[in-house]
């Protein structure tokens, strides 16, 4: 297969001979009206020339017609071969080699063909919010009065930050808030994103807001919500904690004394922690209880404990 040439490529017609300008194999094709599509008039298929001369021939499959050949493999929202699975089943079906590069932009070119451009999709996004309203009417108005936000980089065609924010009903079920795209995460970013936010969610101190340890969030949370509840995901801090005290067990203990209900439960996991490290008791403390431990939060947390609500939704 591609063992030819395309000799001569006229408006209407086109003809293909073999790679061996000795050889007898040659295709016309005519177009047929204006639709697109041609239609092989003559064919003469029967190559006189050496088998050799057509293998020692490298012509290289391009990405656009290994779209063209696997795009059934990627149709009705199917996500498809993957890049490595694709270079397979192009050195198999079309007996070709084909680079990773070229079969990543064969799979990028199908994913156009089917499903549009990403900028064609975020023009339907206005579409989508209207549907989202008009089949759940007040349901935002129904969720817990606690929020997680994170934020995590792009690293696709387009880059920067995805900010988030999401909610939970009495059902567990988790609710995107808010979003938004921005060139970096830091106080400036967080600060006009809350701001928006807070148009739709007021500051009040029933609401708690869950969040990871960025040093750029703090800043714009208590300009914004100073009336709320701020705690930090325990996920994020038993990584510091494992992380600046490298004692084994201290990111377990942690994570067992922030979970407690009561204070009576978490009082002997904090003195182990003690015991086993005292600088890493005294950073715990310096952050504050309120901050990290469920029994000492002064809002309601329900289950969230960390933010994998919103890294979910990332």
């Amino acid at each position: 297969m591609f063992h030819f040439k395309q000799s001569i490529t006229k408006r209407h017609y086109f003809i293909v001979n073999c790679v061996d300008r000795f050889c007898d194999w040659r295709v016309r094709a005519k177009e047929v009206g204006d639709c697109g599509y041609y239609e092989i008039t003559k064919a003469s298929l029967a190559h006189t020339c050496c088998i050799d001369t057509r293998n020692a021939y490298r012509k290289k499959v391009s990405s656009r017609v290994i779209a063209a050949v696997f795009r059934a493999k990627y149709m009705n929202f199917n996500k498809g071969p993957r890049s490595t699975q694709l270079q397979r089943m192009v050195l198999e079906d079309l007996h070709v080699q084909a680079s990773y590069m070229k079969c990543y932009r064969a799979i990028e070119q199908t994913s156009i063909d089917v499903r549009g451009t990403k900028e064609e999709s975020y023009l339907k996004l206005h579409v989508y919010f209207y549907l989202l309203k008009a089949g759940n009417p007040a349901g935002f108005s129904r969720l817990r009065r606690v929020i997680v936000v994170d934020g995590t980089h792009l690293w696709g065609k387009y880059k920067g930050v995805l900010l988030t924010v999401v909610g939970q009903d009495a059902n567990f079920q988790v609710f995107p808030l808010a979003y938004a795209l921005v060139d970096s995460e830091n106080t400036e970013a967080w600060t006009w994103f809350l701001e928006r936010l807070e148009r739709i969610l007021g500051d009040s101190s029933s609401l708690v807001i869950v969040s990871d340890r960025w040093k750029a969030l703090y800043p714009a949370i208590g300009a914004v919500y100073p009336l709320a509840v701020h705690v930090a995901c325990i996920v994020h801090l038993s990584r510091n904690v494992s992380s600046i005290y490298s004692s084994k067990g201290h990111e377990k203990l942690v994570s067992m004394a922030a979970f407690a209900y009561r204070p009576a439960t978490f009082k002997p996991f904090f003195e182990k922690i003690k015991s086993r490290n005292l600088e890493c008791a005294r950073y715990l403390e310096k952050i504050a209880m309120s901050f990290w431990a469920r029994c000492y939060c002064k809002g309601e947390m329900y289950n969230f404990m960390t933010s994998n609500a919103a890294e979910q939704l990332n």
